[in-house]
């Protein structure tokens, strides 16, 4: 999947790190409020990469959960819920781990798609339940799909776009709990 972009959203989490070591007495304070933040942007995106999400059987908006992506090279290769390996550098991100995620996100080529899932499609999003109908139908998309590709919904780069606003504020939020916590120490 090397067409798949990574969207990078920067927020210095140093100040916040040194503070830590600089509070004898509230270090694992402020990095609680460390974790807070990421599992609060973590939700955020993921919900509104979720809400962005076109559904007919709704089971790729249920499989988006908040993931960090693992790279080799250029290619997203999957994802791991939390690592714990980064002393100052954190990463947060939303994935799905069914295979039609991507071309859902950045859309296809032009290509012959089986008629089975089309047909499925049809009936759970048209409501098309008489068989030679459904078919017709199916075999309509499939030829259009055949001759222009699919366009992509961008679920998780609008979902970002709306985010990257919104995530900074978050961290700061949880800074600013975490000083003032250590503080009244």
């Amino acid at each position: 999947m090397s067409d798949a972009p990574l969207f990078s959203v920067p927020i210095d989490t140093s100040e916040l790190v040194a503070l830590a070591r600089r509070l004898e007495n509230a270090p694992e304070e402020v990095l609680q409020a460390l974790k807070l933040a990421m599992m609060e942007a973590s939700d955020l995106l993921v919900l509104e990469a979720q809400e962005r999400t076109p559904t007919a059987s709704g089971n790729l908006r249920a499989s988006i959960i908040a993931a960090m992506p693992v790279v080799q090279g250029d290619s997203v290769i999957g994802a791991v819920v939390s690592d714990q390996n980064q002393n100052s550098h954190a990463a947060l991100g939303a994935g799905s781990p069914l295979i039609y995620a991507v071309p859902v996100e950045l859309g296809t080529k032009p290509h012959m798609p089986p008629l089975q899932p089309l047909m499925d499609w049809v009936k759970l999003k048209l409501g098309i339940r008489d068989m030679e109908e459904r078919e017709q139908v199916a075999q309509k998309i499939r030829w259009k799909i055949y001759h222009h590709g699919t366009k992509g919904n961008l679920m998780f780069a609008r979902a970002l776009a709306v985010c990257m606003g919104r995530i900074p504020g978050i961290f700061e939020h949880h800074m600013n709990v975490a000083i003032e916590r250590a503080r009244g120490n």
